[in-house]
């Protein structure tokens, strides 16, 4: 990898998909840290600032696939938040319009570093669509499909066919607005 330029901001995303959408549209290098972010590095590289970008589950009724949250407004959960009831009561409770599993952790290793963090999130799932937990099982840490994994869950849940189609269309649509979100961000 090259070196990182400090005057520039460090970009990173949790899934390979966000990472190559971004480097896709804006030709920028964007470094994928994991779900969780498991992969974020210990030391963080020298930048002007550090944005995580990438996809989010909205908990937010009005907010629609492909609308845009930025910072405080996001909630970090360690786990899928799965039902629109487990969104009614984060949202309730927490007063965020959306969740995801990095932005807090990614946060903390900023502050730690003395950089400044930007995140932004593009919705890809709305407060009243479920998400089934198996489906982060058949995915590796970087969000890669797994495809044996993928057609074993198949063969004994076909009923989620419909669900993998729509997020995957949900997710491109959520993609092309956090590329440009990002974009202008760079500016």
């Amino acid at each position: 990898m090259p070196p990182i330029d400090s005057t520039k901001p460090l970009i990173f995303a949790a899934l390979e998909l966000e990472a190559a959408a971004l480097r896709k549209e804006l030709n920028i290098e964007v470094q994928v840290i994991g779900i969780r972010a498991c992969r974020l590095p210990r030391a963080l590289p020298r930048a002007s600032r550090i944005i995580l970008a990438g996809l989010a589950g909205a908990l937010d009724p009005a907010l629609k696939i492909g609308d845009i949250v930025m910072d405080g407004s996001i909630h970090t959960s360690d786990r899928l938040i799965a039902t629109a009831a487990e969104k009614a009561e984060l949202f309730q409770t927490t007063g965020a319009r959306a969740v995801d599993m990095e932005t807090a952790v990614v946060r903390r290793a900023a502050q730690a570093a003395g950089i400044p963090f930007t995140a932004i999130r593009a919705v890809s799932d709305t407060a009243d669509q479920a998400l089934d937990p198996a489906l982060l099982t058949v995915v590796d840490e970087v969000g890669r499909p797994r495809p044996l994994k993928v057609a074993a869950l198949l063969v004994r849940r076909p009923n989620l066919v419909p669900q993998l189609r729509r997020l995957e269309a949900d997710s491109r649509k959520a993609l092309a607005a956090l590329a440009i979100a990002v974009g202008r961000l760079c500016q």
